[in-house]
């Protein structure tokens, strides 16, 4: 990872060290052994991406959605991945956020998705944990398996 305090006392223009690529939904891009896809997600209106990547070598699929509401992108990502990292920063349904109920339902209609909670206010957070979500908490450490 690069250190965002170092990063931001370079002596040169950020471009010269790091390929910056302007990014379209659907559009796929290989780094390494990853593909990456990113998806539009609803974010009122702002520009907000979610990105899938899929692992070359073991045919796995992490999401990481951003803030986002419900949209059929959302529903493309997670009926593709094995886990997710999901925005679940609202208590009620909201155009910009999702909420723990969503987050619920959408255990039940990908149930071979793994979901983890995250961007959460505390009272998403505590009735997250109270309904059994994944709520991850700053600094935790999710392992594959």
């Amino acid at each position: 990872m690069y250190d965002i305090l170092a990063v931001s006392k370079l002596k040169k223009p950020a471009k010269e060290y790091f390929n910056f690529v302007e990014v379209r939904d659907g559009m796929k891009i290989e780094i390494d052994d990853y593909f990456i896809v990113p998806y539009k997600m609803l974010h009122e209106d702002l520009d907000s991406y979610g990105y899938v990547f899929k692992s070359k070598k073991t045919n796995k699929t992490v999401g990481f959605t951003g803030d986002t509401g419900y949209c059929n992108n959302l529903s493309k990502m997670l009926a593709i991945c094995d886990a997710v990292f999901i925005d679940t920063s609202s208590i009620e349904e909201e155009q910009k956020h999702l909420c723990v109920d969503e987050i619920l339902k959408f255990k039940k209609d990908y149930n071979k998705t793994k979901f983890y909670c995250v961007h959460l206010i505390d009272k998403a957070r505590e009735l997250g944990k109270q309904k059994k979500l994944n709520v991850l908490e700053d600094g935790d450490i999710v392992e594959s398996n």
